[in-house]
């Protein structure tokens, strides 16, 4: 029963991971995109 515990919190941790890293990702493209649609001066 622990295998399989220890398995879905590998999985699980990797999927956090991955999930955070596309957050944070997309708030900079976000605002790049701001600034740059902006002549470079923050909003």
């Amino acid at each position: 029963m622990l295998g399989i515990f220890e398995l879905m919190m590998s999985i699980y941790t990797f999927v956090s991971t991955f999930a955070n890293s596309g957050i944070s990702l997309a708030a900079t493209r976000i605002t790049s995109e701001e600034l740059d649609a902006h002549g470079g001066r923050a909003v």
